[in-house]
């Protein structure tokens, strides 16, 4: 089975834990119970889920000096299929998609084949009210979903 990694990538504040925090209730409200299901740092999430023997790994945090590097390693030890995770443009959290290094061993992700999305809702400048962000962050989760669904054919 192939495995991915789709990663919303964009500038801080731009949308990207809102967006994952969207699709982690969205597979919930599906009715997929998260076997693992942490707030890491208070705001960020951390899930992974089972769905018909599809592993789904979801990660909020993608900022640097965070948690994101042993996240990847750990949905990486456990043999994720999917890893959705967030990252900056560059630096840290963008190269630690590729590999990652945590208590001295490394995750290699070349076997990862990854998807960099960038959610277009949230590059044009405009200034939205916390309804309108929250709306904007649904829209795209359901298409990382949707991506999930296509790439692994389930239906989530």
């Amino acid at each position: 089975m192939k495995k991915y990694i789709i990663c919303d990538t964009n500038a801080s504040n731009y949308g990207k834990t809102t967006s994952l925090k969207a699709a982690i209730k969205s597979i919930e409200n599906k009715g997929h119970k998260p076997i693992v299901y942490r707030v890491i740092d208070g705001n960020d999430l951390y899930a992974q889920f089972v769905i018909d023997s599809v592993k789904i790994a979801c990660i909020t945090q993608g900022d640097p000096n965070s948690h994101q590097g042993e996240l990847l390693y750990e949905s990486f030890a456990w043999g994720a299929d999917v890893i959705v995770c967030a990252a900056r443009t560059t630096g840290e959290t963008f190269y630690n998609i590729y590999k990652t290094v945590y208590n001295g061993n490394v995750a290699d992700f070349s076997a990862y084949t990854k998807i960099f999305l960038r959610n277009p809702y949230h590059d044009y400048g405009v200034t939205f009210s916390q309804s309108e962000y929250n709306t904007l962050g649904n829209v795209f989760s359901n298409e990382i979903i949707e991506l999930i669904e296509s790439f692994m054919s389930i239906k989530i």
